[in-house]
């Protein structure tokens, strides 16, 4: 194996520090006003959040009781707020999927709920609640757990979305036509399930979706890379965990590679190169345990790496610098810090500190 050089891991270590201090000291959290401890999903270029919604604050939840260091008093003071706020919104109904800040034309995805996000948000509670960063206290989010099992249909599988007016539904898309990518919602769900008394038929939808994706191990019909990442993501966390099938599935986006290290949206797609699509595959790599004893596979990884470094700067990194250098995205910035971590945590020969059920 050819030793990447230090410098490679140093900057590694370096971008992901910077992204670490962005998103527990910068703009991605929301410090005061109505939306106080919700989290953005965008910052525009004057530092001010587009909007704040569910799923991202359950991201960064999850990533604040993963990031194990020094920081686990300002990880606490973060988790409260976000606490704080979920508490307050999902108390008895469901707030709007995207709770906007700035003016914007209406979104669509107001439209409806969706299985992903709070899923997403359960597994968030559950893992701070686990770490020991807040005591969470399910009595006080009715909404949340109320609302899970109504995405079971009348087959007990589970849904994608819930629409409020069905008829005004959109086009289905991937995030509402549901499939394998569900699979890491019901990861996270299965995380929060004791700690909110979900029922059992909803665990056990929740653990067939996350058994029947760990055994596909090839392209699952998902066209796009990033609903294929989360459908990886969530059977990494199945508990007879066989690596071979994901690995296989690794393979196949890692052929798709362009020369600057970044990935296509879709196979073939010559348009949008994902900064969170760069990270997923680079997290997953390292949490597989790839061959790195190959050199095609090694100088792979570490194009990954180098992509994602040269995207981060002083603001946090763009979802594509290319169309919209202007804009910094926080999940991107989450999957990226962990990614770039864990990078050079390996190629220091040293543990990457992730575990499967870590993963953001």
């Amino acid at each position: 194996m050819t030793t990447p050089a230090l410098e490679r891991i140093d900057a590694a270590a370096g971008a992901a520090d910077q992204l670490r201090h962005w998103l527990l000291h910068g703009p991605a959290q929301q410090r005061d006003g109505a939306e106080a401890g919700g989290v953005a999903g965008a910052i525009d270029r004057d530092g001010r959040a587009r909007y704040v919604y569910g799923e991202i604050t359950g991201y960064y939840l999850h990533w604040l009781a993963q990031a194990h260091d020094q920081t686990s008093g300002i990880r606490a003071d973060c988790a409260q707020r976000a606490l704080t706020w979920v508490e307050r919104r999902y108390a008895a109904v469901l707030p709007a999927t995207r709770i906007m800040l700035i003016e914007a034309a209406p979104d669509w995805r107001n439209g409806a709920q969706f299985f992903f996000d709070l899923g997403m948000l359960a597994g968030g509670l559950a893992q701070v609640h686990k770490a020991g960063l807040v005591s969470v206290n399910a009595g006080r989010l009715r909404g949340l757990s109320d609302a899970l099992p109504g995405f079971l249909d009348q087959q007990g599988r589970l849904r994608a979305a819930l629409w409020a007016q069905p008829e005004l539904a959109p086009i289905p898309r991937w995030s509402t036509a549901g499939g394998p990518f569900l699979a890491k919602a019901a990861s996270r769900t299965l995380m929060a399930a004791s700690l909110l008394s979900l029922p059992n038929t909803l665990v056990s939808a929740c653990a067939a979706m996350v058994d029947q994706v760990h055994g596909l191990g090839v392209n699952s019909g998902i066209g796009m890379l990033h609903p294929t990442l989360y459908a990886m993501e969530g059977a990494l966390t199945a508990q007879a965990l066989a690596p071979a099938p994901l690995r296989h599935w690794l393979a196949t986006l890692l052929s798709l590679q362009h020369s600057d290290g970044s990935l296509p949206e879709a196979p073939g797609d010559t348009g949008v190169r994902r900064s969170d699509v760069i990270a997923q595959t680079l997290r997953m790599a390292v949490a597989l345990d790839v061959d790195t004893h190959q050199p095609q596979t090694t100088a792979a990884i570490d194009r990954l790496a180098d992509a994602l470094v040269a995207r981060v700067n002083a603001r946090g990194i763009a979802f594509d610098p290319a169309r919209d250098p202007d804009q910094a995205n926080v999940w991107c910035a989450m999957f990226a810090e962990q990614a770039l971590r864990a990078y050079a945590l390996t190629r220091r020969g040293l543990p990457c500190g992730l575990r499967h059920d870590e993963v953001v």
